[in-house]
């Protein structure tokens, strides 16, 4: 991500895009994508709109190729919080947040979750899913108010 910090944000994302070469089993390399594109959002205002969108589609794109991950739709949830909170039209962001954070938690059935080759417990992550769920609330409620 040396691109990156140097602002060379096209070669940076097609440095990220380059590095997949199985999407199926490399996905979560879409979100070094994402990462460029808010990046890029914050530091470029008057195009921060169309950033965020490539940023979304990323997400979203990730999501399609690993529903069925836990992880993967916790990751995506707080990238869409994330990306939310950066544009001037956070409530589609929020909502597509909202959906993931639920997905994740629906996909938590057991008490513990197999993430790698680590066996972890679900609970800190139900915790941190509906902390984000209720910062959604907040957020809507305040910004998203008789907004479609």
């Amino acid at each position: 991500m040396k691109l990156l910090r140097k602002g060379r944000y096209d070669e940076a994302a097609k440095a990220a895009l380059d590095s997949i070469r199985d999407e199926k089993k490399d996905y979560f390399k879409y979100y070094s994508v994402v990462a460029v594109y808010g990046a890029r959002a914050v530091k470029d205002p008057p195009n921060r709109e169309k950033w965020l969108e490539q940023a979304a589609f990323y997400v979203d794109k990730t999501v399609s190729l690993a529903s069925d991950d836990p992880i993967n739709s916790m990751d995506a949830a707080f990238n869409m919080d994330r990306i939310g909170d950066i544009s001037n039209q956070s409530c589609p962001y929020y909502e597509k947040a909202r959906k993931y954070a639920q997905d994740a938690l629906g996909q938590l059935k057991s008490d513990s979750i197999v993430a790698g080759d680590e066996k972890m417990p679900t609970q800190p992550i139900r915790d941190e899913l509906g902390k984000l769920l209720k910062n959604l609330r907040g957020k809507t409620e305040t910004k998203c108010a008789n907004k479609p």
